[in-house]
């Protein structure tokens, strides 16, 4: 169980600013300003992945419980998904965890 703001989240971009909001409009996470040209892409790509946090970790667990189900051995992992899996799992696990670590 996650402690964060619950999804979805969307990115918007008013007029001197980029951020991510909820459903209702609290706000998730202040971007940046649309007024610093030199970064205003980077803002606005950067709240576009803010918002697809929730998104993007429901999909990494159900992608992980579908492909691994509960075998994290990495030598099974290997014979039954390839060389390269037991690396992708570990990333997986490892980015869960961090999205989650104040879940506690």
């Amino acid at each position: 169980m996650s402690r964060h703001t619950p999804g979805p989240w969307e990115a918007i971009k008013g007029i001197q600013f980029f951020k991510v909001v909820t459903a209702d409009c609290s706000m998730v996470a202040d971007c940046g300003s649309v007024s610093a040209p030199t970064y205003r892409d980077e803002f606005e790509a950067n709240s576009f992945l803010m918002a697809a946090a929730p998104q993007l970790l429901e999909a990494l667990k159900s992608l992980l419980e579908a492909v691994c189900g509960e075998q994290r051995d990495p030598e099974e992992i290997r014979k039954s998904l390839g060389v390269h899996a037991p690396y992708a799992v570990e990333l997986a696990e490892q980015a869960i965890s961090l999205a989650e670590r104040g879940a506690e």
